[in-house]
């Protein structure tokens, strides 16, 4: 199958991405947990938009602090939405 590595490295990109950024959505519950979020070190800041969540649409930012530690902000710009931490 020709086509078979293609689809795989297609959804490479949306799985590295919640890898990273510690995303566990539970779309089910409206809720979003953020755990542990890192970023590749010559990456500092990362802008993610209208990430849908069950029916809710959130922007996210994370930027590496000046402890190194990445941080987040969130802004839900549509439905409702619980969000959180670790």
């Amino acid at each position: 199958m020709a086509c078979s590595p293609q689809a795989w490295a297609a959804g490479s990109i949306p799985y590295a991405l919640t890898s990273l950024l510690g995303l566990q959505a539970d779309a089910l519950n409206q809720r979003l947990e953020i755990v542990d979020p890192c970023l590749p070190d010559w990456l500092g800041r990362l802008a993610l938009t209208q990430v849908q969540v069950g029916s809710a649409r959130v922007d996210l930012l994370f930027e590496r602090g000046q402890d190194g530690k990445v941080k987040f902000e969130a802004t839900i710009r549509e439905g409702e939405l619980q969000i959180g931490g670790a």
